[in-house]
């Protein structure tokens, strides 16, 4: 059920859905560059930063907020990490599209403001979750998150 609903948010607001690409892109960027990875690693514990980046799947029930969230904390570490010289710089024209791909998205203008945006926004959907996980969701416990959903979102 809620899974439904943050695909539906997701599909209904188009920013939502570009900056969640944009973070998978993101996460799955630094998970293959073993360099970065073991960077932003070291300097983790001192931001208390989840260990590592996650990366949104389809299966996984709050994967989307806990991409969101693990792009969000460690943000100085990535904007220090692509503004490094020679960030830019990749043996070929694909990884080199790649790279700016990166830079772009984390050196964007609204991406601190849309990311917490988009926190407050999902931390509501995945508040339900737990009771939704099972086989079968009571009917009450349904309406009653629908009653009091608009009002958890409106905060």
């Amino acid at each position: 059920m809620c899974r439904t609903l943050v695909k539906d948010v997701m599909s209904f607001l188009k920013w939502l859905e570009k900056l969640v690409a944009g973070c998978k892109d993101v996460v799955v960027f630094f998970k293959k560059m073993m360099w970065y990875k073991l960077k932003i690693k070291a300097a983790t514990p001192e931001i208390k930063a989840p260990p590592s980046l996650a990366i949104p799947c389809d299966t996984r029930w709050g994967s989307i907020l806990a991409c969101l969230q693990s792009v969000l904390k460690p943000e100085k570490i990535l904007l220090q990490l692509v503004t490094e010289r020679g960030f830019l710089a990749a043996p070929s024209k694909a990884k080199k599209a790649g790279r700016r791909a990166v830079f772009d998205f984390v050196t964007g203008k609204e991406l601190v403001v849309q990311r917490e945006k988009a926190a407050k926004l999902l931390e509501p959907l995945v508040k339900f979750q737990g009771r939704f996980e099972k086989n079968r969701a009571v009917a009450s416990e349904v309406f009653e998150m629908v009653l009091v959903l608009p009002d958890q979102i409106a905060k």
